[in-house]
């Protein structure tokens, strides 16, 4: 491990050492509505402390509190009235608070980006939560489409298993994906390289939609995506969540279940997830060959909660194989081809339609395992101050294969090991100031093996130092803070010989696939904003935040095949790190039956990195001649200053006197332009076009012993015509407009005096079966079918998902 590193973990002991622990009461409680009947999943936040907990299914909670303190105790729910109180605790204590209803959505605590819990009303920088209910209600297939109707959220799609996230036209490595407080380190650079989180086991995530690298890192240049898990039981002894579903137009089967222990102070629980999909289709390709799936994932948490704090670790296994869509074709028929053994030969099998509903995996395929432990902790000191760490060990082996062959020797193998460590000391609160001090570290070491090489090995050592602040006054609302990060990263050199197998010995040498590196990146960079309430439910928005980004591996060295992806790409050793500085302006509007959250932004960023396609001499695709066995088009990682400038509306609208009527929609328009070094602007590449949602939703409330709940929605999504593409070198195409509409419906039960309940949900997407290309889809530039003259493979058509919970 590396000095700075054992530093850090130092300063992290003597501060424990050095600070005594506070004497503490229990405060439990338990939230009801009006008739007293629970409610579950309810945000409570006790100030001025960071603490928020969710209520269980019996409406309970439970927060270890400082003696003789004043504390402010807030409650919101979705459909209820927010709950606020002072409260001064002398011995252990239990509250019955009882809500309101009220059917605007959307009041949520957020703890993304900031030094302390605080409404989502008050953060000057835009963010928007989703919770696992609204997750459920959406057929979706992986993490990340789960969450891809967020405003300014989108996905780049490789077929239904792989999905990457674009914020505000800003994705891979400018995004930080966090799950539990731990940074998500796979392989992020690649297009078809997906978050490698069960998309089952979160029950809330926030988007932070700004350059946010005071908190997480050098790589939050567009925004934060932070996945939280199961919240800390407030029951004792078991419960737990049942979830099953079933997708018509691949066939995908899924059953996910969670189980969970508490006896006082202590805690524990597992998770076991299986799912797999067999080709999926659509009304212009039939039956997508080679784009199944499977995953079978766990994991397990045990955890202490004592008056000193608390210490989890946590254990996750993330392990999927998927089909890798080539979209080869059958020169005369249009047919699917893909590599199989002919006759004991490497050769080309046409895909046949009997072979559609195979669970079977067939060549080219990935296989991905994810594993990751931490250890969770925080400690309460006697002043009110506090002191989080985590410790996180990751380790992600990602394995291609090719050859029909030798269908389990890997092509392409790497092993990345990643270990981070964070530590963040609160203050006590002093005339409504927060403040907080952070290290960040992170040490990487990515080895290579196998027969086609994309990038070399490496190794990365982060450091950095973080402050942030916040304080609320009358109608102002003020945060932000300053951060001071270094990036070492070393490549290491592979040479190879005329079999164009690994070289160690200098007189076999033949070609040089990589060259040994050695960069140092550093950067200061800040953000402040401002939040005003201009009336009683107004309030104005305003923050101002910069952020830089070092080059990642594949912009940096990337020489080689890149299978997923269709392509051949070149890294760039003199590539200097993206600074960005970005303005947000917004406004958030809230009344009992009005919602709005509208926010205009620009962010300028310095030497943007993006991939074009590179020109042979006589003006054709380039296709590089040395181990490119299928002539793909060669590309290279280039830079340039880049302007992106857009807006987001959300509006939620219950019309009175039929509250149980909703009206939703979200709109989003990015515009992205770069200028190149004659002056001359072009559009970046990879920019979602202009979208639109516009949903009604219908919800009964039940008042019986059966039934809670129930609801029927129907959503239009129109996506535009996408006219601003990378036309440079045909590197993009032009994109027409599409409108999916979808359905769904869900009912709520009430098991056993309300102490177990149920959830089926039913979704119809694409219920039309309207064909159309993504401009963010990768499959859209796969071969041409000569038997119909189109381009490339299509989004998946009409998908009918049947979802059911149980929760005891």
């Amino acid at each position: 491990m590396h000095t700075y590193i054992k530093q850090g973990f130092l300063v992290i002991f003597l501060l424990i050492s050095n600070l005594s622990f506070a004497q503490q009461y229990t405060f439990k409680g338990k939230v009801v509505d009006q008739s007293n009947n629970p409610i579950s999943d309810a945000v409570v936040i006790i100030t001025p402390t960071a603490k928020s907990a969710l209520t269980d299914q019996s409406g309970t909670f439970e927060f270890k509190i400082n003696i003789a303190e004043k504390y402010t105790i807030s409650i919101k729910a979705i459909n209820y009235d927010n709950f606020k109180k002072e409260y001064r605790f002398t011995s252990d204590t239990f509250l019955n608070f009882q809500l309101k209803e009220n059917f605007i959505e959307h009041q949520e605590i957020i703890v993304t980006g900031t030094s302390m819990a605080t409404e989502k009303k008050l953060t000057p920088t835009p963010i928007h939560a989703i919770n696992i209910k609204s997750m459920l209600e959406q057929s979706s297939t992986n993490i990340i489409d789960a969450i891809a109707k967020v405003p300014g959220v989108n996905q780049v799609t490789t077929g239904p298993s792989i999905s990457k996230p674009i914020i505000r036209g800003l994705g891979y490595n400018r995004i930080v994906t966090l799950q539990d407080g731990v940074r998500q380190e796979g392989q992020q650079w690649g297009d078809e390289h997906g978050i490698e989180i069960d998309e089952f086991h979160v029950q809330r995530v926030e988007v932070l939609k700004v350059p946010s690298s005071l908190n997480y890192g050098s790589d939050a240049l567009a925004g934060v995506i932070n996945i939280i898990t199961e919240p800390i039981p407030s029951k004792d002894l078991f419960s737990g969540t049942i979830i099953s579903n079933y997708q018509s137009n691949n066939g995908l089967a899924a059953l996910h279940s969670t189980l969970s222990y508490r006896n006082k102070d202590i805690m524990g629980g597992m998770y076991f997830t299986r799912k797999q999909a067999h080709d999926y289709k659509n009304q212009y390709d039939g039956y997508v060959c080679n784009s199944r799936f499977a995953n079978t994932n766990f994991g397990a948490h045990v955890g202490v909660l004592k008056k000193w704090g608390f210490a989890k670790l946590f254990f996750t296994s993330f392990n999927q194989t998927l089909g890798l869509v080539e979209g080869e074709r059958d020169e005369q028929s249009g047919a699917f081809i893909y590599p199989a053994l002919v006759n004991g030969v490497d050769s080309l099998e046409t895909y046949k339609e009997a072979d559609h509903k195979s669970y079977a995996f067939i060549l080219p395929k990935q296989q991905i395992q994810h594993k990751k432990i931490s250890l969770n902790t925080q400690f309460n000191f006697a002043n009110a101050a506090r002191l989080s760490a985590i410790v996180a060990y990751q380790n992600n082996q990602r394995k291609e294969y090719a050859s029909a062959s030798e269908p389990d020797l890997a092509d392409l193998h790497l092993t990345l090991h990643t270990l981070t460590a964070n530590a963040t000391y609160t203050l006590p609160a002093k005339n409504n100031w927060y403040w907080s001090f952070g290290w960040n570290a992170m040490y990487q070491k990515n080895n290579i093996s196998g027969f086609d090489f994309l990038i070399p090995s490496y190794d990365i050592t982060d450091n950095a130092l973080f402050t942030l602040f916040q304080k609320k006054q009358d109608r102002w609302f003020i945060s932000g803070g300053a951060r001071i990060d270094s990036r070492v990263m070393n490549t290491d050199a592979l040479w190879l010989d005329t079999n164009y197998a690994i070289s160690t010995n200098p007189s076999t040498h033949a070609y040089q696939q990589f060259a040994n590196t050695s960069s140092w990146y550093k950067s200061l960079t800040g953000s402040l904003g401002f939040s005003y309430a201009l009336i009683k439910d107004a309030y104005l928005k305003i923050n101002l935040a910069n952020a830089f980004r070092a080059p990642n591996i594949a912009e940096f060295s990337a020489n080689g095949v890149h299978e997923g992806t269709v392509r051949y790409e070149y890294g760039n050793s003199q590539l200097k790190p993206e600074k960005a500085t970005q303005v947000d302006i917004g406004l958030d509007f809230k009344t009992k039956h009005v919602n709005i959250q509208a926010a205009l932004f620009a962010n300028r960023i310095d030497n943007f990195i993006y991939l074009k396609k590179l020109l042979s001499v006589t003006g054709q695709d380039s296709i590089p001649a040395l181990r490119n066995e299928n002539n793909f088009t060669a590309f290279i990682h280039d830079q340039n200053l880049a302007h992106l400038y857009g807006a987001e509306l959300y509006l939620d609208v219950h019309p009175h006197p039929i509250d149980q009527l909703h009206f939703e929609l979200t709109t989003t328009y990015v515009r992205a332009i770069a200028k190149d070094q004659w002056g001359a602007n072009f559009n970046l590449p990879q920019i979602p076009p202009f979208r639109s949602i516009l949903a009604s939703k219908y919800v009964w409330q039940f008042k019986n012993a059966y039934l809670s709940s129930a609801y029927v929605k129907a959503e239009l999504d129109y996506n535009s015509q996408q006219n601003h593409f990378l036309s440079q070198n045909n590197t993009e195409t032009y994109t027409p407009s599409f409108a999916l509409t979808n359905v769904y419906a869900g009912v709520d039960f009430k098991l056993r005096n309300a102490k177990q309940s149920a959830k089926l949900i039913c979704s119809g997407i694409n219920i039309f079966d309207i064909a159309y290309q993504s401009n963010l889809s990768r499959l859209k530039y796969t071969a041409r079918n000569n038997a119909t003259d189109r381009n490339g493979v299509f989004n998946m058509g009409r998908n009918i998902s049947f979802t059911f919970v149980y929760n005891f």
